[in-house]
């Protein structure tokens, strides 16, 4: 039954739960205060670079910082992660493992996940291309940008994580304790997206693609069973669409890209237009074959039923399979 799966039976262990009506906006706020890492970040990158070149003029240190900009940006993410295990940890007094860190094959499912996210943006890539939305040429990369591309990756890698922590690995089974599960996955889907409404170049078509990848995450996450293989999806996706294709990422420049990502139709909804392949109808088209896909996957599964996605949480007291002990 789906109520046994590890990441909503353990969301009962927490000693501290929360009502629909608090939980949104507490993972909407985790998420902005932890934003705020970046100015210390930047604060120490600025000093750093500073001292490394001593002597010169306050201009070359600012285009030293703004370089290395996006892995600052990146890098904040870390920030928002610790505020979610200190809550985790600190009020809900439970193991860090709950939030979907199980599996001892931990990186072979990472690496499923970025095996996923790489061909689902690929796949969107071949459908730009081949109806003429947009071109792609092949960049000569330096030494310095080839290097640039790998070492950014691991810090999308922590950005698509984190993301996946606070809405699928956190929010979604604390929604699921108090409303069925088709509700947990529409409401953190839909904070997903609107947690994107501020981002550059947003429109109606790019927010509603954002919800449909996370109900796809979503039900990746029910169906695989930890939160490594979204993780590693996220990352991937935006690692590729970025600093593989050159697309922008949800609106953010990648900076450097083995391919340079031209749009050539003059129809928004089929390009991306500012805000990325993210913002396009045929990404639509990829992420809802997508979740027809894993929709089949559950059907051919015998340990659940649909009614499991439709009822409501047991309200009887959880007994933890580790503590033994029953969670009201």
């Amino acid at each position: 039954m789906m109520s046994q799966h590890p990441m909503l039976r353990d969301a009962r262990l927490s000693r501290f739960p929360l009502p629909v009506w608090l939980a949104v906006p507490l993972a909407w706020t985790v998420t902005w205060v932890g934003s705020f890492t970046i100015f210390p970040l930047l604060r120490l990158v600025s000093v750093g670079a500073g001292l490394l070149l001593s002597g010169q003029s306050n201009l070359s240190v600012q285009e030293l910082v703004g370089h290395y900009l996006l892995f600052i940006q990146l890098a904040s993410f870390a920030g928002i992660m610790a505020l979610v295990f200190a809550w985790v940890r600190l009020v809900e007094k439970r193991p860090l493992v709950t939030l979907g860190f199980y599996g001892k094959k931990w990186l072979s499912s990472l690496a499923l996940g970025c095996a996923i996210g790489f061909l689902q943006f690929a796949l969107v890539v071949g459908l730009l291309v081949l109806t003429g939305q947009i071109s792609l040429s092949l960049n000569y990369l330096s030494g310095d940008a080839l290097a640039f591309i790998l070492a950014i990756a691991p810090f999308w890698l922590l950005q698509g994580t984190t993301e996946e922590l606070v809405v699928r690995g956190w929010l979604l089974p604390t929604l699921a304790t108090k409303v069925s599960l088709v509700w947990a996955i529409f409401i953190s889907s839909a904070l997903f997206g609107a947690m994107h409404l501020l981002n550059a170049g947003v429109t109606v078509l790019s927010v509603t693609n954002i919800l449909l990848d996370g109900i796809f995450c979503a039900l990746l996450l029910l169906y695989g069973g930890n939160l490594w293989l979204v993780g590693g999806l996220h990352g991937a996706w935006n690692f590729v669409q970025g600093n593989i294709f050159g697309s922008l990422v949800s609106g953010t420049p990648a900076d450097a890209s083995v391919w340079t990502w031209q749009p050539v139709g003059n129809l928004a909804w089929l390009t991306g237009a500012s805000f990325g392949a993210e913002g396009s109808l045929l990404t639509s088209l990829v992420l809802l074959a997508s979740i027809l896909v894993l929709v089949y996957l559950f059907w051919k599964k015998s340990d659940w039923s649909w009614q499991d996605f439709w009822q409501r949480p047991p309200k009887t007291p959880f007994q933890s399979a580790k503590t033994g002990k029953s969670i009201d």
